[in-house]
């Protein structure tokens, strides 16, 4: 009794086993070559969209930085345009101008 208790585990475990035939080993290899890199290869790859990234990055910040300054300086001219505007009407309207 003992020995059929320590044996049917054994028996169980042994059993989950399989061992592909030939033809499915040999494709199992082929497969993993194709799909194998190298440290190296995933490293520069990694690096590759890292950098594109980076780069998109930096682009659009020179962008935005860019239409800022653009904005800015529209603004400050249409301001000083109409300052100007302003203070031709008043001494237009005043004959004797600004006191």
């Amino acid at each position: 009794m003992k020995l059929i208790n320590a044996l049917l585990p054994l028996a169980a475990i042994t059993s989950a086993f399989i061992i592909p035939d030939e033809q499915i080993a040999n494709q199992l290899v082929i497969e993993s070559m194709k799909d194998s890199q190298t440290f190296f290869d995933r490293v520069q790859v990694n690096v590759k969209h890292v950098w594109s990234e980076a780069e998109e990055t930096f682009k659009d910040a020179v962008a935005f930085s860019e239409n800022a300054i653009d904005n800015a300086i529209n603004v400050a001219s249409d301001a000083a345009n109409k300052a100007a505007s302003s203070l031709a009407q008043l001494c237009c309207y005043h004959p004797g101008g600004l006191r």
